[in-house]
């Protein structure tokens, strides 16, 4: 960071992928700069244009500034503009940690899948895909879950027997869980 803080003028733009640290943070890494600092977020697969991006700017961040960022994390995939360091925090733990949850879950649904006699590890790929595609289709996960519990089906009894069991409660507890670590690291 000396080095960067000696190069780093007011032409420049410093863009911060340290998940740990803040924005300010940085800005205090580099005291004699003049460079605008903007935090970053990327999750797996963005370099493939399959993930998601978020970017935090300054409160004076200028619309070149802005602009140019914006585009290049555009390049990469979805972008979200967060506004405070409490945004990126809730974005890191509830997006970028994401395909962690996912897989976890995905590794419960292998499991009840073994117990009923079906090895479901070759379908997880489609299945996601498939489900992605319906998820685009309906533009909402409520609206998906209307469109596919059908009233007294199967999938409905499973989504109810989920919903009693407290699987809301549980995921938001793993992000708070989350949250109170990225806390204590920071």
């Amino acid at each position: 960071s000396i080095e960067l803080d000696k190069h780093a003028n007011h032409d420049r733009i410093v863009l911060s992928f340290m998940a740990q640290e803040s924005r300010e943070s940085v800005l205090g890494l580099l005291r004699q700069s003049e460079a605008e600092v903007c935090k970053g977020m990327t999750t797996l697969g963005v370099r493939k244009q399959q993930g998601v991006s978020a970017v935090q700017f300054g409160e004076s961040a200028s619309y070149a500034v802005t602009d140019k960022v914006t585009k290049l994390l555009d390049d990469l995939g979805s972008v979200s503009e967060l506004d405070s360091e409490t945004e990126m925090q809730a974005f890191t733990v509830t997006v970028g940690c994401f395909p962690g949850a996912l897989a976890y879950m995905l590794e419960q649904w292998e499991f009840a899948g073994k117990q009923n006699g079906v090895d479901l590890r070759s379908n997880f790929p489609t299945l996601l895909r498939s489900s992605a595609n319906l998820l685009e289709k309906y533009g909402c996960a409520k609206e998906l879950r209307c469109a596919v519990a059908t009233k007294g089906g199967v999938t409905q009894a499973i989504v109810e027997a989920m919903g009693k069991r407290g699987l809301n409660s549980v995921i938001l507890d793993g992000v708070n869980a989350g949250k109170e670590r990225m806390q204590k690291r920071a």
